[in-house]
């Protein structure tokens, strides 16, 4: 248990990611990490962890088995095609270009679809 840690600001996988990123690995010094998610969800959450951490950090996956796989397959193509659209032209780990595209483009942190993020909530 002690070494399973928690970013609760986000509100979606590449929310994680960013978050994660900023306010556990980033003032660790980590390099390195684990995601573990649904089997059905692994693949995505690993591709959208790369992305945001970039090519300086190494980032592995593990799914669970769900049992759910074939029932999500489409949504998890569509988040993948909303997360392209949304950070299209945004390079891998550049984490100021990956804020503003959140926080502008993102409907659950643009405050389109949710409330938006405060900005206690926003890392610098």
């Amino acid at each position: 248990p002690g070494r399973i840690l928690v970013d609760t600001t986000a509100r979606d996988t590449v929310g994680d990611a960013f978050f994660t990123k900023q306010n556990i690995c980033r003032q660790r010094g980590w390099q390195r990490i684990c995601v573990v998610t649904s089997d059905y969800h692994m693949q995505r959450s690993q591709h959208l962890f790369r992305f945001v951490y970039g090519p300086s950090f190494d980032v592995d996956a593990v799914g669970v088995a769900s049992g759910k796989g074939d029932q999500l397959i489409d949504a998890e193509k569509r988040s993948m095609a909303a997360f392209k659209k949304t950070f299209a032209g945004v390079q891998s780990g550049d984490d100021d270009a990956i804020r503003t595209a959140l926080y502008t483009a993102h409907p659950f942190y643009n405050g389109r679809s949710t409330g938006k993020l405060g900005s206690s909530q926003r890392p610098a």
